[in-house]
């Protein structure tokens, strides 16, 4: 993994992706300290499979994923999975990408061979790489479920808005000039806002997990018609890895996914204001809940950054934005 540090915004975050787009999968497992990367926290559980987003107003399901529990440090557990959603934004230009040599970074991976968005626009347009990619940009939050706002009244939802983009909910990019999302990542509670556990022989106290599992912002890969994100073969496109620079701030627990076809998910945890190098090895199954195994990179659907949510507390996040993506 090769790091760089933004100039603008450093900011740490312990841990992190899952689009408002699909619901309804199994809770997380019990906490496991081998697992742990220090602290007395452990990783709640499963992710939402809730419902889509899409600007233009397609919404489109995804499989459900299994949530997990993962340690990751400082006293409080940051369930969170990733969500399977496809769907497209239609607001906003798309960026035209173009060839790039974009520098190297400090750890594993290559040179960024190819920059497919630069940061202006939310949809990436058919023809403007020699990777095949076109997709779009979508707002993740645990509060849309099949493109429906969700309402509770003894808890709260995540909440997240574009930048310069429409206020109307359930949120998209539409009109946004770059994917770029404010708001707040919700604290996860038990059943009427109580505080929770994540002991799966208390039933009573245990974190809603599925239902509160944080937010971000996902991007299809190979979308040509809205709303029906298909696979992008890495193989074939010669890919190997992702590069992509974000910026913003939060102290919520940030994961960037893979997402296939099948709505298997694929991560690993980062912070913001870097600009990164992964290799498609980097990402592991189910990362946050000790998984094993690494993705077909003939299948992959998305790639999402997502914010966990926190049965400690509820985080802020302030201009989080993917400023850049680009392959090698």
């Amino acid at each position: 993994m090769k790091a760089y540090f933004s100039l603008f915004v450093l900011a740490a975050v312990v841990g992190c992706a899952v689009d408002n787009r699909f619901s309804g999968v199994p809770d997380g497992e019990d906490y496991d300290p081998s697992g742990s990367a220090g602290g007395n926290q452990s990783s709640g559980g499963g992710p939402s499979t809730g419902g889509t987003n899409t600007g233009g107003g397609a919404n489109t399901g995804g499989a459900a994923n299994t949530g997990g529990s993962a340690n990751t440090g400082g006293g409080a557990n940051t369930g969170g999975a990733a969500n399977t959603g496809g769907g497209a934004n239609t607001g906003g230009a798309a960026n035209t990408g173009g060839a790039g040599t974009g520098g190297a970074g400090t750890g594993g991976g290559a040179d960024v061979e190819q920059t497919i968005f630069s940061g202006t626009g939310v949809s990436i347009a058919a023809g403007s790489n020699t990777v095949g990619i076109q997709g779009n940009f979508l707002i993740l939050e645990d509060s849309v479920e099949n493109g429906v706002e969700k309402y509770a009244y003894y808890f709260d939802y995540s909440d997240l808005d574009a930048d310069g983009g429409s206020t109307v909910e359930p949120s998209t990019f539409a009109g946004a000039p770059a994917p770029c999302v404010s708001g707040s990542i919700a604290q996860v509670t038990a059943d009427y806002g109580l505080y929770c556990t994540d002991n799966p022989y208390d039933s009573y106290d245990y974190c809603l997990w599925t239902e509160v599992w944080g937010g971000g912002i996902g991007l299809t890969l190979n979308e040509p018609t809205p709303g029906s994100p298909m696979a992008w073969n890495a193989t074939a496109a010669g890919v190997t890895g992702f590069q992509f620079s974000t910026t913003g701030t939060s102290s919520a627990v940030l994961r960037v996914y893979l997402i296939d076809t099948a709505g298997e998910q694929y991560c690993t945890t980062i912070n913001t204001g870097q600009t990164l190098d992964l290799d498609l090895s980097e990402f592991v199954h189910d990362c946050y809940d000790y998984g094993t195994g690494t993705i077909d990179p003939t299948q992959i659907e998305k790639i999402t950054w997502q914010f966990a949510s926190s049965n400690a507390q509820a985080y802020p996040v302030t201009s989080f934005c993917v400023t850049s993506v680009g392959v090698y």
